[in-house]
């Protein structure tokens, strides 16, 4: 399952060979319709992240994170829960990568303000399977260590992956738990107290 290499991965990338990094600069053709932004292609325009409150969901520097317009987290959740193979689509080029968009070409474009919006979508899915964040980022760590190399500071105790990711799987969690709020086990609920 190829979690952690939806986000934040050298590998593969630093080549450039398959990668389009911006489209001011590199020849950007989707749907016969050359672009001059990663931006400006359909379903690729940012979209504010919110949390069921309506807050912005910030990243890892407290910055508000944005998505791409196509993504719906809920259909990610739902599509995931009702088929853990699923998860394959977070690959990269799958249909869940959301910081990339194939080009006319093949190669992929990749957007690298919806970097941290990919692993939300992660932790989301995981949430969405009540697996959680921990779940999302123990399976991360065993395919980062064998798959992913990051140039940033590393998580103290998932060591194949960036404090960063591990931090929007938890926001993912977070937003899912925030969106479909769901009763702790044990714990009484306002409406256990109706008719008392």
């Amino acid at each position: 399952m190829g979690y952690a290499d939806s986000a934040n991965n050298n590998s593969g990338e630093s080549s450039g060979k398959n990668i389009i990094r911006d489209c001011a600069t590199e020849v950007c053709t989707v749907g016969g319709v050359r672009y001059t932004s990663n931006t400006s292609i359909p379903g690729n325009d940012p979209v504010p992240l919110k949390d069921g409150y309506g807050k912005p969901v910030l990243d890892s520097s407290g910055n508000p994170m944005v998505g791409p317009s196509r993504a719906n987290l809920d259909t990610v959740a739902n599509e995931f829960k009702a088929d853990l193979s699923k998860g394959k689509e977070f690959r990269q080029g799958g249909e869940w990568d959301f910081q990339r968009v194939k080009d006319d070409s093949g190669r992929y474009i990749f957007t690298e303000s919806y970097r941290d919006f990919a692993n939300v979508a992660i932790g989301y899915a995981f949430s969405g399977r009540q697996m959680g964040w921990v779940e999302a980022s123990v399976t991360a760590d065993v395919y980062a260590l064998f798959k992913s190399k990051f140039n940033e500071p590393m998580h103290p105790i998932l060591f194949s992956l960036p404090k960063a990711l591990v931090y929007d799987y938890q926001q993912g969690d977070r937003v899912y738990q925030s969106v479909h709020p769901t009763p702790t086990p044990g714990v009484l609920q306002r409406s256990d107290y109706n008719g008392m």
